[in-house]
Protein backbone atom coordinates (compact mmCIF):
# COMPACT_ATOMS: atom_id res chain seq x y z
CA UNK A 1 0.00 0.00 0.00
CA UNK A 2 1.46 3.34 -1.00
CA UNK A 3 1.40 6.49 1.12
CA UNK A 4 -1.30 8.91 -0.03
CA UNK A 5 -0.40 12.64 0.12
CA UNK A 6 -3.03 15.36 -0.10
CA UNK A 7 -1.99 19.06 -0.30
CA UNK A 8 -3.78 21.59 1.89
CA UNK A 9 -3.98 25.34 2.45
CA UNK A 10 -6.04 27.12 5.07
CA UNK A 11 -6.19 30.33 7.05
CA UNK A 12 -6.48 30.68 10.83
CA UNK A 13 -8.06 33.94 11.95
CA UNK A 14 -8.69 35.47 15.34
CA UNK A 15 -9.50 38.78 16.96
CA UNK A 16 -6.78 39.32 19.53
CA UNK A 17 -7.02 39.87 23.23
CA UNK A 18 -4.26 42.02 24.69
CA UNK A 19 -0.93 40.29 25.26
CA UNK A 20 -0.30 36.78 23.95
CA UNK A 21 -2.70 34.99 21.57
CA UNK A 22 -2.66 31.38 20.33
CA UNK A 23 -3.96 30.24 16.94
CA UNK A 24 -4.27 26.44 16.96
CA UNK A 25 -3.64 24.07 14.07
CA UNK A 26 -5.80 21.09 14.94
CA UNK A 27 -4.50 17.54 15.32
CA UNK A 28 -4.68 15.22 12.31
CA UNK A 29 -7.26 12.44 12.16
CA UNK A 30 -6.32 8.93 13.27
CA UNK A 31 -4.13 7.24 10.67
CA UNK A 32 -2.93 10.55 9.16
CA UNK A 33 -0.09 13.03 9.69
CA UNK A 34 0.55 16.62 8.59
CA UNK A 35 3.66 18.04 7.02
CA UNK A 36 3.34 21.81 7.45
CA UNK A 37 5.70 23.33 4.89
CA UNK A 38 4.97 27.04 5.17
CA UNK A 39 3.40 29.39 7.73
CA UNK A 40 2.82 33.11 7.09
CA UNK A 41 1.87 35.18 10.12
CA UNK A 42 0.28 38.62 10.04
CA UNK A 43 -1.34 41.14 12.36
CA UNK A 44 -3.56 43.15 10.02
CA UNK A 45 -4.33 45.90 12.54
CA UNK A 46 -1.18 46.88 14.44
CA UNK A 47 2.29 45.69 15.29
CA UNK A 48 3.18 42.77 17.54
CA UNK A 49 6.37 41.84 19.35
CA UNK A 50 7.07 38.27 18.23
CA UNK A 51 5.63 34.93 17.23
CA UNK A 52 6.47 31.37 18.12
CA UNK A 53 5.55 28.13 16.37
CA UNK A 54 4.96 25.54 19.09
CA UNK A 55 4.64 21.79 18.56
CA UNK A 56 2.54 20.25 21.36
CA UNK A 57 3.24 16.60 22.19
CA UNK A 58 1.59 14.91 25.19
CA UNK A 59 0.73 18.33 26.71
CA UNK A 60 4.39 19.43 26.49
CA UNK A 61 5.19 22.48 24.37
CA UNK A 62 8.28 22.46 22.15
CA UNK A 63 9.21 25.73 20.42
CA UNK A 64 10.00 24.97 16.77
CA UNK A 65 10.56 28.55 15.57
CA UNK A 66 10.87 32.01 17.09
CA UNK A 67 10.67 35.33 15.22
CA UNK A 68 11.23 38.61 17.05
CA UNK A 69 11.56 41.22 14.28
CA UNK A 70 7.90 41.66 13.37
CA UNK A 71 6.90 44.75 11.36
CA UNK A 72 3.40 46.20 10.94
CA UNK A 73 1.84 45.37 7.57
CA UNK A 74 4.55 42.88 6.61
CA UNK A 75 3.86 39.13 6.91
CA UNK A 76 6.46 37.02 8.70
CA UNK A 77 6.97 33.38 7.83
CA UNK A 78 8.50 30.02 8.71
CA UNK A 79 9.21 27.55 5.92
CA UNK A 80 10.83 24.43 7.35
CA UNK A 81 8.86 21.22 7.57
CA UNK A 82 6.94 20.55 10.78
CA UNK A 83 5.60 16.99 11.10
CA UNK A 84 2.51 16.49 13.25
CA UNK A 85 1.07 13.03 13.92
CA UNK A 86 -2.09 11.85 15.68
CA UNK A 87 -2.44 13.17 19.21
CA UNK A 88 -0.20 16.19 18.47
CA UNK A 89 -0.98 19.72 17.31
CA UNK A 90 0.71 23.07 16.64
CA UNK A 91 0.16 26.55 18.01
CA UNK A 92 1.19 29.86 16.53
CA UNK A 93 1.62 32.17 19.52
CA UNK A 94 1.71 35.90 18.79
CA UNK A 95 2.83 38.19 21.61
CA UNK A 96 2.55 41.93 22.10
CA UNK A 97 -0.89 42.22 20.51
CA UNK A 98 -3.48 44.86 21.31
CA UNK A 99 -7.10 43.96 22.05
CA UNK A 100 -9.09 43.95 18.81
CA UNK A 101 -6.17 43.23 16.46
CA UNK A 102 -7.04 41.01 13.49
CA UNK A 103 -4.59 38.09 13.45
CA UNK A 104 -4.07 35.75 10.48
CA UNK A 105 -1.95 32.66 9.92
CA UNK A 106 -1.74 31.15 6.43
CA UNK A 107 -0.79 27.45 6.50
CA UNK A 108 0.21 25.17 3.61
CA UNK A 109 1.62 21.70 3.29
CA UNK A 110 0.26 18.21 2.85
CA UNK A 111 -1.35 15.48 4.88
CA UNK A 112 -0.54 11.86 4.34
CA UNK A 113 -1.59 8.47 5.57
CA UNK A 114 0.71 6.95 8.13
CA UNK A 115 2.66 4.05 6.67
CA UNK A 116 2.06 0.69 8.27
CA UNK A 117 4.84 -0.85 10.34
CA UNK A 118 5.78 -3.22 7.51
CA UNK A 119 6.10 -0.34 5.03
CA UNK A 120 8.37 1.59 7.38
CA UNK A 121 11.00 -1.21 7.51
Amino acid sequence: MSVKKIPFQFVLARTALSGSNDLRIRAPQTGWMYCIQHLSVENETSNYADFRVIHVVSSHEHVVAYWDTCVLGKPDWYDRDIFVTEGQYCLVRMAGCTAGDQLRVYVSGYRQTLPSYREAI
